[in-house]
């Protein structure tokens, strides 16, 4: 399951998604990519993913085009594609699970692509088949909640605990927070 790739794309949540049923359930997982990859639409649980009517032009994307997402190779420490696995199953969820911000379509429009916490918790049920589901949203400005040691320290504690007690855990954050962006600085030890 960790060779799931969302590459370049804000496609995370179904990344994460799609990490959990492949390392839990990987027969089911692995019928359920084969069934999406050759049909174009696959059931598992009660969550039917087939495309958006508005997203079809996924299909059409040719992999060898500019326009195909890109990931990196941390082994080559070189760019090259998305593999078309990836690409079919985390943008078909994504367009499946169509939300409040509109229909995923894979054409670069990043803000359809993200995954809010109530979509997740809708997917973590529906698809996934969990019956207790909690989504915390920290919707706290990061610059000013990664300067409060005390905050990020209890919600590693309780993220800890909560993993240790046997729950699966997803944790989406910008990337930005790990890369040296200058939209956010992470306080320095002293």
């Amino acid at each position: 399951p960790w060779k799931i790739d969302q590459a370049r794309t804000s496609l995370c949540g179904p990344a994460s998604i799609f990490y959990i049923f492949a390392k839990y359930n990987f027969l089911e997982f692995y019928k359920f990519t084969k069934e999406l990859f050759r049909t174009g639409r696959a059931k598992y649980n009660n969550f039917e993913v087939v495309p958006h009517k508005d997203a079809f032009q996924m299909f059409a994307m040719n992999p060898d085009s500019k326009e195909w997402p890109k990931r990196y190779d941390r082994d080559d420490k070189k760019t090259k594609k998305m593999y078309e696995v990836d690409w079919l199953n985390l943008s078909l969820l994504r367009s499946a699970a169509n939300d409040t911000l509109g229909t995923y379509k894979g054409d670069g429009d990043d803000t359809t692509a993200v995954s809010w916490p109530k979509m997740m918790v809708r997917l973590c049920k529906e698809f996934l088949g969990y019956k207790e589901v909690e989504g915390i949203n920290i919707n706290i400005p990061l610059k000013k909640f990664t300067k409060d040691h005390l905050k990020i320290g209890k919600l590693i504690n309780q993220i800890n605990n909560d993993f240790g007690s046997g729950y699966k855990i997803i944790c989406l954050i910008d990337s930005d927070l790990i890369s040296n962006d200058e939209d956010y600085v992470l306080p320095q030890k002293s």
